[in-house]
């Protein structure tokens, strides 16, 4: 039997999560915390963003060497014009760029809110490109 109180309940109003969670004041305090609390990047650090939209994340990250994957080619143009030199962006998907080097050998490999829009393929494909791109006791963190 399934409960309906608490924060459950909460959370299945969705005009609640989008006035908490996805107006620019509540993503803007998620991804900080998220950055600090789960990704931990250090100096140095290489770090893979798969699905970096245009990367409003980098802004919280310390200097690493940053590469940033995804679909959209507006969102990787953005992510150049706002980020210029501090990152790579790419153009494309986990499936087309499994065995481009620049992916290899990342400390960090991160896939933030993109999994729950991917078919099981996608998804699949996406932990595996993560997995591959990853040095050994690197961390995938999505």
């Amino acid at each position: 039997m399934e409960r309906n109180s608490g924060l459950r309940h909460w959370l299945r109003l969705p005009f609640l999560v989008r006035t908490c969670c996805r107006t620019p004041l509540g993503r803007t305090a998620l991804r900080r915390r998220v950055i600090q609390n789960h990704v931990r990047a250090k100096a140095g650090d290489k770090v893979v963003d798969i699905g970096c939209g245009p990367a409003r994340i980098l802004r919280w990250l310390p200097d690493v060497r940053y590469l940033g994957l995804d679909i959209d080619p507006d969102y990787i143009a953005s992510a150049r014009r706002t980020h210029g030199n501090k990152g790579t962006f790419i153009v494309g998907d986990t499936k087309s760029l499994r065995d481009d080097p620049r992916f290899k050998d990342a400390d960090i490999v991160m896939a933030l809110g993109l999994l729950h829009h991917l078919d099981d393929e996608e998804a699949a494909h996406c932990i595996r490109f993560a997995y591959d791109a990853l040095k050994e006791k690197g961390r995938f963190v999505s």
